[in-house]
């Protein structure tokens, strides 16, 4: 079973681009920013990681072994796909989710 932890309830924010470069900035409330070990097999070879819940798109961070992963891609609204597997010789690598459910 996956334990996941709600760190503290936060916002939405959607930036909306008007005329140049002014920007307006739109609330949302109802979101929680969630932290969650990923949910698949690290062995080496899967790429492709889950969260419990969908996402709101753009919020997701992906950390392995506590260092911030830059390169994945998103599978949905509640996957990501790493660009190389997390390593699971000897020592398993740990692959984390932080992001803002929907």
């Amino acid at each position: 079973m996956t334990t996941v932890k709600v760190i503290q309830q936060a916002v939405q924010m959607v930036t909306v681009r008007q005329s140049g470069t002014k920007k307006v900035n739109i609330y949302q409330s109802g979101v929680f920013k969630i932290t969650q070990p990923a949910i698949g097999t690290v062995n080496g070879v899967n790429t492709v990681f889950a969260a419990n819940v969908p996402f709101v798109p753009g919020s997701i961070e992906v950390y392995v072994n506590g260092l911030k992963e830059k390169h994945f891609s998103l599978v949905g609204e509640t996957a990501i796909e790493l660009e190389s597997p997390p390593k699971a010789t000897g020592f398993s690598d740990y692959v984390e989710l932080i992001y803002l459910s929907k």
